[in-house]
């Protein structure tokens, strides 16, 4: 049997896309944790919408960056570029970024939502890192050359900052350029990097709790793994 209806005329139906603000970005790479795993970007410390990391880039290799861990974002979905470290970006043929020179390089992300779409600047800066405050003697000063840690020669490498000149609270950041230090800064907990996230208006201990808070002695130094962005202090 069967039965027989009359056609019936479906009205419109409109599919709306609306753009979000990832809350969260992550990096994949040929070179970045072995080419298996993806890496977070942390968030810039007051500004919404930016992120920033450390990765190093073998010669010829590629990445891509997404808002899950499956990063599928690449060269031509990227909507600006801004090679400032001689890093040699093009388009790979699968599409993903390639870089032609190897080197630990700093990424900052910049994201904004303009017309219902995501807007991504993308910053490649030289990779650098320091540390400051107590344990460089009480000094201040943002990217003192004196207290530039030392990058490895690649990912398999671990950073290391030089003696400290005293005792105290543990202060360190990767540096971005054209943003103050404090908004890069990161803290050891359980062996990882912890990024800065809340207003620290006196040190780790008083504003977040003690337990994100290093102490150093003088002669000791930090090292850090920014590949799987954990570290120590010895």
């Amino acid at each position: 049997n069967y039965c027989y209806s009359n056609v019936i005329e479906l009205p419109q139906v409109v599919v709306s896309y609306v753009a979000t603000m990832p809350s969260t970005i992550y990096l994949t790479g040929t070179t970045v944790r072995g080419g298996t795993e993806a890496k977070p970007w942390a968030p810039v410390y007051g500004f919404d919408g930016q992120f920033y990391c450390m990765a190093y880039f073998g010669a010829g290799s590629t990445f891509q960056w997404g808002a899950s861990e499956s990063a599928d974002r690449g060269y031509a979905n990227t909507t600006t570029i801004n090679d400032e470290a001689g890093a040699g970006i093009s388009a790979a043929a699968d599409g993903s970024i390639a870089v032609e020179n190897a080197g630990w390089y700093s990424l900052h992300m910049k994201i904004t939502i303009e017309n219902n779409a995501l807007v991504s600047v993308l910053n490649i800066y030289p990779g650098a890192a320091y540390v400051i405050g107590a344990v460089e003697g009480g000094s201040w000063t943002d990217s003192d050359s004196n207290w530039a840690m030392t990058a490895p020669a690649d990912a398999s490498g671990t950073w290391e900052s030089p003696a400290f000149a005293a005792g105290g609270e543990l202060r360190a950041y990767i540096k971005v350029q054209g943003i103050d230090w404090w908004r890069t800064e990161f803290t050891l907990y359980g062996g990882a990097l912890y990024w800065r996230t809340v207003d620290i208006a006196s040190s780790w201990s008083e504003n977040v709790g003690s337990a994100y808070s290093v102490t150093g002695s003088a002669g000791q130094k930090l090292y850090v793994d920014f590949d799987y962005d954990k570290g120590e202090v010895k």
